[in-house]
């Protein structure tokens, strides 16, 4: 039998998060930050942190007219999140490499 673990838990590097903290403070409007509960989903990307320091962040995009998780058949995004989205990314990576 070949057995193969599941993905580990995603548990965030301190210096990153800190950065994805402060940049998400000079980006986002205030109220539109709110730390997101721990959950027991899985998630690939916490195998990129079992090897490099990062932290996993969500941008929201749900429209006003009601939110549906990623997988379900009636999700739908606000794309005026898009650019603030970018911008956050951009930001951070300058930041991250200066």
């Amino acid at each position: 039998m070949d057995y193969h673990d599941g993905t580990p838990a995603t548990v965030n590097h301190s210096e990153p998060t800190k950065l994805g903290q402060e940049v998400a403070r000079e980006i986002f409007h205030e109220g539109l930050i709110t730390d997101f509960p721990r959950v027991m989903g899985g998630e690939d990307f916490a195998k990129y942190l079992t090897h490099i320091p990062g932290c996993f962040m969500l941008l929201g995009c749900a429209p006003a007219s009601g939110h549906f998780a990623q997988h379900d058949e009636h999700f739908n995004l606000d794309e005026k999140a898009l650019p603030l989205g970018v911008e956050y990314f951009v930001t951070y990576a300058k930041k991250y490499l200066s």
